[in-house]
């Protein structure tokens, strides 16, 4: 409405009586629908953006591995080096919680934690020695009758820290 108000200004309209009542009549039409227009557009633009930016993830987070295997840029599973992070990080190891106990006159008291060679898929979380519980590091030593509480990937880890403990 205020640009049909200059309009008529600019092309000297302003003194006729008709063209007085007109904008008038526009003003009282185009300022509410104006103040709806914003009001629209403030309350379904965010939506809308919402909707889009939803949409461009489920697409792009379906697709991506997809294409990924399409254009032959992922390595399988197998080939794949695991780094730490992927071993710290991955919901699928350490699902093996497993209590040993070392025996008294066991070859591997008196040594450190970091001489056994673990295997790295493998994590001692604790150890309990009489009534103490020790959270263990590569520094650690054992004693004879200590519990330890390992950690493994699966069975086959498990295996290998059986052999390396000697039990």
């Amino acid at each position: 409405s205020l640009f049909v108000g200059i309009l008529v200004f600019l092309l000297g309209f302003k003194d006729d009586e008709h063209v007085q009542e007109i904008l008038g009549g526009l003003q009282v039409f185009l300022i509410p629908l104006s103040i709806g227009l914003i009001s629209f557009y403030f309350t379904f633009l965010p939506l809308y953006i919402f909707f889009i930016s939803i949409t461009s993830v489920l697409i792009q987070g379906t697709t991506l591995p997809v294409v990924a295997r399409w254009l032959h840029l992922v390595l399988p599973e197998k080939l794949k080096p695991r780094t730490q992070a992927d071993l710290e990080l991955s919901d699928s190891i350490k699902s093996i919680l497993t209590e040993i106990v070392i025996p008294a006159g066991s070859p591997v008291v008196g040594k450190q934690i970091v001489e056994l060679e673990l295997p790295k898929t493998t994590f001692i979380s604790i150890i309990q020695r009489g009534d103490q519980f020790i959270t263990p590091n590569g520094s650690t030593t054992l004693a004879g009758n200590d519990k330890l509480f390992v950690l493994s990937e699966n069975a086959d880890s498990l295996k290998k820290v059986f052999l390396c403990l000697n039990c």
